[in-house]
């Protein structure tokens, strides 16, 4: 019987979902049952909330049957692709699954800024009525997007509706809802530079590491402000932090970070021009229900040989 092992508990509704879909399947949660060195040596397919070193030592060995991991994070950068790869195992992710409360979580730090939430949250915890005449607006502003997938089209989705000009950068110019201009990465300075908002929502992988450096942050206006809810390793976060003392930049956004959690040794602590979130812009109370749902669509077609309907991760490509 083909295996499926879930590193993670699952309901008695989760279960039967899955059985429902894969009959011919024994599905075993890795929780349930304590014994994960006697459970992964069976496994065609294991769902991972993360990378786990015993999948490498009970399922990266020769013989194994393991096929086919999936993630329940929408990040792969900790996971060895080279060796999956090699070993013919295919990956997928939860891409995707997280982009409207990612999506939201940008619209609230925009708005943050442009409506001076800082000013009046102050002013509201030392009791003082004092208006703000100097709030700004997104309307007409333009909104510069690193990365337009599943979370930039949901970010520029509610941009337009705010009546902002969307920009967006991508390694391709397939058309995007909400977008009003592509740029490849040959124009990526004019983008930040024409940009009020810059978002980076880009994974972490060998073509972006890095991406976001001192030049470019250099090219962006002193007036902009730069929110990243994609990956930390994207920026490099010393240049930005000095950028933001120096004030070349109004403000920043920051959900991720190059090492997480943040140091308290950090300035970004007590800047008053950024805003923190713990890692937090993906959270909601239905990311699991829509994380269990873009699986079972993934295990329905696989476990019924249909491949092309699983959106497999490219190796190559490292997305």
């Amino acid at each position: 019987m083909r295996r499926l092992v879930v590193l993670r508990a699952l309901t008695v509704f989760e279960s039967r979902l899955l059985r429902e879909a894969a009959p011919e399947w024994e599905v075993v949660s890795y929780i349930e049952s304590g014994n994960l060195e006697a459970l992964l040596p069976g496994a065609e397919a294991v769902v991972v909330a993360g990378w786990d070193e015993r999948i490498r030592r009970c399922s990266l060995v020769e013989g194994s049957p393991l096929r086919w991991i999936h993630t329940w994070s929408s990040g792969i950068e900790r996971i060895p692709l080279e060796e999956l790869k090699m070993r013919g195992i295919r990956l997928t992710c939860s891409r995707g699954v997280y982009a409207v409360p990612i999506a939201e979580s940008v619209l609230l730090m925009m708005l943050w800024f442009a409506r001076n939430g800082r000013t009046y949250l102050e002013s509201q915890l030392n009791r003082q009525w004092r208006i703000d005449k100097q709030g700004g607006e997104l309307y007409g502003k333009t909104l510069g997007l690193l990365g337009v997938g599943g979370i930039g089209r949901e970010i520029a989705i509610r941009a337009r509706a705010f009546g902002m000009r969307v920009l967006g950068y991508r390694r391709n110019d397939k058309p995007v809802e909400g977008v009003d201009i592509l740029y490849s990465q040959d124009r990526l300075d004019t983008l930040v530079a024409e940009s009020d908002y810059i978002v980076n929502s880009l994974p972490l992988n060998f073509a972006t590491a890095g991406l976001v450096d001192d030049k470019l942050i250099r090219m962006m206006k002193r007036s902009a402000y730069y929110i990243n809810v994609g990956r930390g390793g994207t920026t490099n976060q010393d240049a930005l932090t000095q950028a933001l003392l120096e004030d070349r930049l109004s403000g920043a956004g920051l959900d991720v970070f190059q090492e997480e959690p943040l140091p308290a040794s950090s300035p970004l602590w007590q800047l008053s021009n950024v805003l923190l979130t713990p890692h937090a812009a993906g959270t909601s109370d239905r990311a699991e229900e829509r994380s269990m749902e873009r699986f079972l669509d993934y295990f329905r077609n696989y476990a019924q040989g249909c491949l092309q309907n699983v959106p497999f991760v490219d190796y190559d490509e490292g997305y």
